[in-house]
């Protein structure tokens, strides 16, 4: 891995990034599985994915610069490389600037549908 990333091991049910925060970095699961949650209006939540080996989780925020949409949660042991915000944005400073900016468009989109999914499915039957 990459020298601007670093191990970090989490157990079983460790909440690795809670939604609203302001946490700055990029993880990349190792080992284990991480659930990306996410709270619906009712208070009730929702998994939005389930990510193992090799699947990345927490990039959404630093390329929009807005808080974490989503959390996420250990659901076993879990080993995952932590990439921090620095080293993101001078990762993605080497990306073409009309690349960064569909990034971007695509992060909000993301983000918009996955609170209606999660509106939605508090009012399924």
């Amino acid at each position: 891995m990459s020298t601007f990333a670093f191990l970090k091991k989490f157990s079983k049910d460790t909440v690795i990034i809670h939604e609203g925060s302001t946490s700055q970095d990029v993880y990349l699961v190792k080992s284990g599985r991480v659930e990306i949650m996410k709270s619906s209006k009712s208070g009730s939540k929702q998994v939005l994915a389930a990510l193992g080996p090799n699947e990345i989780f927490g990039e959404m925020a630093l390329i929009e610069h807005r808080p974490r949409s989503a959390s996420a949660v250990a659901v076993m042991d879990t080993e995952c490389y932590v990439l921090n915000a620095n080293a993101f944005e001078q990762k993605l400073g080497e990306v073409d600037p009309f690349l960064r900016a569909v990034f971007r468009v695509m992060g909000n989109t993301i983000r918009k549908l996955s609170k209606e999914k999660a509106d939605a499915d508090a009012f399924a039957p």
